[in-house]
């Protein structure tokens, strides 16, 4: 069977900033096709980005959990406060309750 993918390309810093600006207010699918990139491309991307959230190591606590916690965080607030609640209104709620 044929692969279906195309070649690899990297992606400079500025169209990752520009996919991220575009999560803000598309579904990640909608963003790949746009870009022309992989859904897991764009996935990984954002999970990369979230990683970043946390500043300093915490003990006993994994990246893992930290993305998982985010990731319950995200899907917690915006099955209940999507109707008057944008999605950069979510993103700065997690950054203002991130891990102390």
């Amino acid at each position: 069977m044929a692969s279906t993918s195309g070649k690899r390309c990297t992606l400079s810093i500025e169209q990752k900033l520009k996919i991220l600006e575009a999560l803000k207010s598309k579904k990640a699918d909608d963003v790949a096709k746009h870009f022309n990139i992989g859904y897991s491309t764009v996935k990984k991307i954002r999970q990369n980005e979230e990683v970043g959230i946390v500043d300093k190591p915490m003990p006993g606590v994994s990246h893992k959990d930290v993305l998982m916690h985010l990731s319950m965080v995200r899907k917690y607030l915006e099955e209940n406060f999507t109707d008057y609640n944008s999605y950069y209104d979510v993103e700065d709620m997690i950054e203002k309750t991130r891990f102390n």
